[in-house]
Protein backbone atom coordinates (compact mmCIF):
# COMPACT_ATOMS: atom_id res chain seq x y z
CA UNK A 1 0.00 0.00 0.00
CA UNK A 2 2.93 2.36 0.49
CA UNK A 3 4.81 1.59 -2.73
CA UNK A 4 5.73 4.48 -4.99
CA UNK A 5 7.49 4.09 -8.35
CA UNK A 6 9.91 1.38 -7.30
CA UNK A 7 10.36 2.65 -3.75
CA UNK A 8 8.41 2.93 -0.55
CA UNK A 9 6.99 5.90 1.26
CA UNK A 10 5.88 6.28 4.83
CA UNK A 11 4.05 9.55 4.08
CA UNK A 12 1.33 8.44 1.65
CA UNK A 13 -0.85 5.41 1.07
CA UNK A 14 -1.31 4.68 -2.63
CA UNK A 15 -4.62 3.03 -3.43
CA UNK A 16 -4.55 1.49 -6.93
CA UNK A 17 -7.56 0.56 -9.04
CA UNK A 18 -7.36 -1.16 -12.45
CA UNK A 19 -9.58 0.21 -15.24
CA UNK A 20 -10.24 -1.53 -18.57
CA UNK A 21 -11.44 0.83 -21.30
CA UNK A 22 -12.77 -1.24 -24.19
CA UNK A 23 -13.63 1.48 -26.74
CA UNK A 24 -11.82 4.67 -27.71
CA UNK A 25 -13.41 8.10 -27.75
CA UNK A 26 -15.65 7.77 -24.71
CA UNK A 27 -15.69 10.00 -21.62
CA UNK A 28 -14.32 9.06 -18.20
CA UNK A 29 -14.78 11.07 -15.02
CA UNK A 30 -13.38 10.06 -11.63
CA UNK A 31 -14.53 12.09 -8.63
CA UNK A 32 -13.38 11.85 -5.03
CA UNK A 33 -15.14 13.98 -2.41
CA UNK A 34 -14.11 14.39 1.21
CA UNK A 35 -14.19 16.74 4.21
CA UNK A 36 -11.15 19.00 3.86
CA UNK A 37 -10.65 19.17 7.62
CA UNK A 38 -10.02 15.40 7.76
CA UNK A 39 -8.41 14.41 4.47
CA UNK A 40 -6.65 15.54 1.32
CA UNK A 41 -6.14 13.35 -1.74
CA UNK A 42 -4.41 13.39 -5.08
CA UNK A 43 -5.13 11.19 -8.11
CA UNK A 44 -3.47 10.29 -11.35
CA UNK A 45 -4.46 8.04 -14.23
CA UNK A 46 -1.65 5.88 -15.62
CA UNK A 47 -1.54 4.13 -19.00
CA UNK A 48 -0.48 0.55 -18.17
CA UNK A 49 0.99 0.03 -21.66
CA UNK A 50 3.44 2.94 -21.50
CA UNK A 51 3.60 3.59 -17.74
CA UNK A 52 3.02 7.28 -18.49
CA UNK A 53 0.64 9.61 -16.71
CA UNK A 54 -2.48 10.23 -18.80
CA UNK A 55 -4.15 12.69 -16.47
CA UNK A 56 -3.51 14.41 -13.13
CA UNK A 57 -6.19 15.47 -10.69
CA UNK A 58 -7.73 18.87 -10.20
CA UNK A 59 -9.17 20.01 -6.89
CA UNK A 60 -12.18 22.20 -6.20
CA UNK A 61 -14.08 23.39 -3.17
CA UNK A 62 -17.74 22.37 -3.10
CA UNK A 63 -19.91 25.38 -2.34
CA UNK A 64 -23.60 26.22 -2.41
CA UNK A 65 -26.67 24.52 -1.05
CA UNK A 66 -26.30 20.99 0.27
CA UNK A 67 -28.64 18.58 -1.53
CA UNK A 68 -29.41 15.03 -0.43
CA UNK A 69 -27.34 12.47 -2.34
CA UNK A 70 -27.05 8.73 -1.93
CA UNK A 71 -23.67 8.75 -3.66
CA UNK A 72 -21.86 11.79 -2.26
CA UNK A 73 -21.83 12.48 1.47
CA UNK A 74 -23.25 15.81 2.63
CA UNK A 75 -20.31 16.55 4.96
CA UNK A 76 -17.86 16.59 2.03
CA UNK A 77 -16.71 20.09 1.09
CA UNK A 78 -13.81 19.28 -1.29
CA UNK A 79 -13.56 17.44 -4.59
CA UNK A 80 -10.56 15.96 -6.37
CA UNK A 81 -11.31 14.82 -9.90
CA UNK A 82 -10.00 13.60 -13.25
CA UNK A 83 -11.87 14.24 -16.49
CA UNK A 84 -10.96 12.62 -19.80
CA UNK A 85 -13.49 13.62 -22.49
CA UNK A 86 -12.11 11.17 -25.10
CA UNK A 87 -10.08 8.37 -23.53
CA UNK A 88 -8.35 5.76 -25.68
CA UNK A 89 -9.08 2.04 -25.31
CA UNK A 90 -6.62 0.17 -23.09
CA UNK A 91 -5.69 -0.79 -19.56
CA UNK A 92 -5.22 1.97 -16.99
CA UNK A 93 -4.42 2.28 -13.30
CA UNK A 94 -6.03 4.91 -11.13
CA UNK A 95 -3.65 5.87 -8.33
CA UNK A 96 -5.14 7.67 -5.32
CA UNK A 97 -2.60 9.08 -2.85
CA UNK A 98 -3.76 9.80 0.70
CA UNK A 99 -1.52 11.08 3.50
CA UNK A 100 -0.95 8.45 6.18
CA UNK A 101 -1.91 11.05 8.78
CA UNK A 102 -5.51 10.72 7.51
CA UNK A 103 -5.72 7.11 8.68
CA UNK A 104 -7.75 6.90 11.87
CA UNK A 105 -7.38 3.50 13.56
CA UNK A 106 -10.41 2.02 15.30
CA UNK A 107 -10.96 -1.14 17.34
CA UNK A 108 -12.84 -2.81 14.49
CA UNK A 109 -10.66 -1.62 11.58
CA UNK A 110 -7.00 -0.77 11.24
CA UNK A 111 -7.87 2.37 9.22
CA UNK A 112 -10.87 4.54 8.49
CA UNK A 113 -10.77 6.79 5.41
CA UNK A 114 -13.63 9.24 5.05
CA UNK A 115 -14.09 9.82 1.30
CA UNK A 116 -16.48 8.98 -1.53
CA UNK A 117 -15.18 7.82 -4.91
CA UNK A 118 -17.40 7.85 -8.01
CA UNK A 119 -16.39 6.69 -11.50
CA UNK A 120 -18.54 7.67 -14.48
CA UNK A 121 -17.97 6.26 -17.95
CA UNK A 122 -20.08 7.68 -20.77
CA UNK A 123 -20.27 5.60 -23.94
CA UNK A 124 -20.83 7.75 -27.00
CA UNK A 125 -22.14 6.67 -30.38
CA UNK A 126 -19.43 6.98 -32.99
CA UNK A 127 -20.23 7.63 -36.64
Amino acid sequence: MYEHEGGNTNNFALLKYKLAIRNSGNALTILGTYPFGELQMTMRLIDDRTGGTVSLHRTSQLEGEKHTSKVIGLQNDMATFIEEPRIEAGMYTLEVAIPRAAFLPTKAHSTCLNFDLVVEYVSRTHG
